[in-house]
């Protein structure tokens, strides 16, 4: 990964209307570095569709490389690391938008309850479709075009609506790439995710989650095994594991800043269990 990444909110005022959506060109933000170097990473507190219109290379998000090339569709989630390779020929459609954004007015969408953006199953990239219309495109070059017109009544409507709709359509891309077999269970596996989202830097037992949500602790452990290469207690860890780099990527702290912000009683504790998970000391992670 490339080093010294920030943290961005959404910024409104580079949004052309009042309210947080942002649709762009890929090589109108000008990511590259003069010196051909890989730009620095961001961590990014709001959504990001790209969708590639020109052009192949690389994408890293949360410390893996993806290849992407025309007719690709990144889905990416609040929160993750993520920076763009160096070849100059890319260009697609980035949207930024914020969930307040896509939920506002009691829209039907709600991010958590889908997983079109979660990086604990799936890969970012929804590849080109090589056969029929690629309705990810239409849709994405369709938002652009109507997020370059000047502002209307429902405006905002309209685009919330479309941005809807490549939502769904990515979500249908997913269902028809990786079928879920199990509604009920991926639903609670959903539900077991959003909790760890919301309390892993206070609990980190897989017994907590299980009274939470009602279940055994075998119960939360098949969930895992069934969506995740992991047991519920690895699923627990990388999660942390993959949190802990994000701020040490991310934020100007110390390593017992760290080990506060990630809720261990020592220090010392926090950089056993580090090293234990990636063989590294955080202060040696943030050296690479």
């Amino acid at each position: 990964m490339p080093n010294h990444p920030k943290t961005l909110d959404f910024d409104t005022s580079k949004s052309k209307f009042d309210f947080d959506l942002e649709v762009t060109t890929f090589k109108s933000i000008k990511p590259f570095s003069v010196n051909g170097n890989t730009p620095s990473a961001a961590r990014h507190n709001f959504y990001v569709v790209f969708h590639i219109t020109q052009g192949k290379g690389h994408h890293f998000v949360d410390f893996n490389q993806y290849p992407i090339a025309t007719g690709d569709t990144l889905f990416l989630d609040k929160g993750q690391i993520h920076s763009f390779g160096t070849d100059e020929s890319l260009d697609g459609i980035l949207i930024l938008f914020t969930e307040q954004f896509l939920e506002a007015h009691g829209n039907s969408i709600s991010l958590k309850s889908i997983d079109l953006f979660n990086p604990h199953i799936h890969s970012p990239k929804i590849p080109a479709v090589t056969n029929g219309e690629n309705l990810l495109e239409l849709s994405c070059k369709s938002i652009y075009q109507e997020y370059l017109k000047d502002e209307v009544f429902n405006t905002e409507k309209v685009l919330r609506n479309m941005l809807e709709l490549l939502i769904l359509r990515g979500e249908q891309e997913r269902k028809i790439t990786n079928s879920t077999t199990n509604p009920k269970s991926y639903n609670d596996f959903l539900s077991l995710k959003n909790l760890l989202e919301e309390n892993y830097n206070k609990e980190k037992k897989v017994g907590f989650y299980a009274k939470e949500m009602g279940f055994s602790k075998k119960k939360i452990n098949d969930l895992c095994r069934a969506f995740t290469d992991f047991s519920a207690k690895q699923f627990i860890d990388h999660h942390i594991i993959l949190e802990m780099k994000r701020v040490l990527r991310t934020e100007n702290v110390t390593i017992n800043e760290l080990s506060w912000q990630m809720g261990f009683d020592e220090t010392t504790n926090m950089i056993k269990y580090f090293k234990k998970h990636t063989g590294l000391t955080p202060k040696q992670f943030m050296n690479t």
